[in-house]
């Protein structure tokens, strides 16, 4: 009778999967940071980096009003408390019917991520409007002022879905708060510029603050994608198309802005 031979354990593999997703997940960054700093560039604007470290926006926050990104948890505090003095208008946005005061207190801890309540309070505390930048996709603004009531506007650039970056001109020295952007273009279509998807008026902002170069406030914001029509109107058929106007970049306010591509706007 043969003897049963004795089973030899063998050892698994390693699992390289997660560690090639890692790379690869690296590299897409990189390559995404590589076309997202030449889509500001093109707009007279640049990238400024801060920590990943979950007080990004914070931090970019920082930069963007006294251009030093470790005074973070200065304005998580301050943010945060804003939002427990207004609770009556903050509560009712919270998700998973989290406690008010359990929310608060996570959000005043290091490293929590902020969210849109946060970005919204912040406008409001600051008396700043919002402009969101994002690769390959139009802007999203935070309205809550009036061109003249806006003390100016704070810009970020949000990066894959999970973090935040401070944006500035490409001339801004990045000492101190950073400079005016303003970001004007015209509608190629009937459209109003503004990004609201809606007919031009000549009551839009856009249209009529020229001369201070501050940016619009829609009164009917769009999630929505600008839309453009396509075609010639009744009455115009056999009529020579006019020149398609181009786009400006931003502009320090008394200085001439330049030419340039624009991905336009959505208000929020």
């Amino acid at each position: 009778m043969a003897r049963n031979k004795k089973k030899v354990a063998v050892a698994a593999p390693k699992a390289r999967k997660p560690k090639r997703d890692a790379e690869e997940k690296k590299f897409a960054k990189k390559a995404d940071m590589t076309e997202f700093r030449a889509q500001l560039d093109s707009l007279g604007l640049k990238i400024i980096e801060v920590s990943a470290d979950g007080n990004c926006f914070f931090r970019a926050m920082g930069d963007q009003l006294e251009g030093n990104e470790e005074e973070h948890m200065k304005y998580r505090a301050m943010i945060v408390q804003y939002i427990k003095e207004h609770r009556v208008d903050f509560e009712p946005f919270i998700e998973d019917e989290e406690p008010f005061e359990k929310y608060c207190d996570s959000m005043l801890e290091d490293g929590t991520w902020a969210g849109h309540m946060e970005l919204q309070a912040s406008s409001i505390l600051t008396r700043k409007n919002i402009c969101i930048h994002m690769l390959n996709s139009p802007r999203w603004y935070i309205r809550n002022f009036s061109d003249r009531e806006a003390t100016s506007m704070i810009h970020l650039s949000y990066h894959q879905g999970e973090h935040y970056n401070s944006v500035r001109l490409r001339e801004d020295p990045c000492q101190g708060p950073a400079m005016p952007v303003i970001i004007k273009g015209k509608s190629k279509t009937k459209e109003c510029s503004c990004g609201s998807a809606r007919k031009h008026k000549p009551s839009c902002n856009l249209a009529t603050t020229v001369a201070s170069r501050e940016p619009p406030k829609t009164t009917a914001p769009s999630r929505e994608p600008p839309k453009t029509k396509g075609g010639q109107g009744k009455g115009q058929k056999g009529k020579k198309q006019k020149k398609k106007e181009q786009d400006e970049t931003p502009a320090i306010r008394d200085h001439d802005s330049k030419v340039a591509p624009d991905l336009g706007a959505l208000c929020i």
